[in-house]
């Protein structure tokens, strides 16, 4: 669905075809109070884009927090950014996917991720982000001796909370390294 708030360009052409309008009433009429109307909308439209957080806005938020929470070994931040009744394929509780957590990110695993929005579905209070990372191995990492970069396609399912948070609610692996994979066999693969 078409937002106004994703990006400010749209009140900035409306103020452009405002200004085109003005100019032609002005022919007719002479009252340079016309010409702030379209002045009005051009700075109106930055701070409209500032002040209005999008969904979109606020997950793309809770996934740049989660990559560098991982970045960090920041698994308590992890953990406030699952929901409560979090389930995926292999892990049946935010416990049991926070304790995964703990268990990849010691010895550190990643040195840095670049994350890339391949694309979100956002349906009411529940949303699909798919991602694919490319993950820089860590030199201390078990699997720094098997790959340098790694590629990481993801999904994960949101949803928002009654005070307009979003939390994730499942993830799943697709694929690494372009081999079609599932959590189950993340910690066992030999890259």
């Amino acid at each position: 669905m078409w937002n106004i708030f994703e990006q400010p360009w749209t009140l900035l052409v409306t103020a452009v075809v405002l200004l085109l309008v003005v100019a032609i009433i002005q022919t007719f009429k002479s009252n340079r109070l016309f010409f702030l109307i379209p002045l009005l909308v051009v700075l109106l439209a930055p701070a409209l884009d500032f002040a209005v957080r999008t969904d979109r806005e606020k997950i793309k938020t809770v996934i740049d927090t989660v990559v560098t929470a991982v970045e960090n070994e920041d698994t308590g931040t992890i953990a406030q950014l699952l929901a409560q009744d979090y389930k995926d394929s292999t892990h049946r509780s935010k416990d049991a996917m926070v304790r995964k957590f703990r268990a990849l990110l010691h010895p550190p695993l990643v040195e840095d991720i670049y994350d890339s929005i391949l694309e979100m579905q956002i349906s009411g209070d529940t949303a699909t982000v798919t991602l694919l990372n490319r993950l820089f191995i860590d030199p201390r990492s078990n699997y720094a001796e098997f790959a340098k970069i790694v590629l990481v396609k993801m999904e994960i399912d949101l949803k928002k909370t009654l005070d307009g948070q979003w939390l994730i609610t499942r993830t799943e692996i697709l694929a690494i390294n372009n081999q079609p994979t599932k959590w189950s066999n993340v910690g066992y693969i030999d890259w």
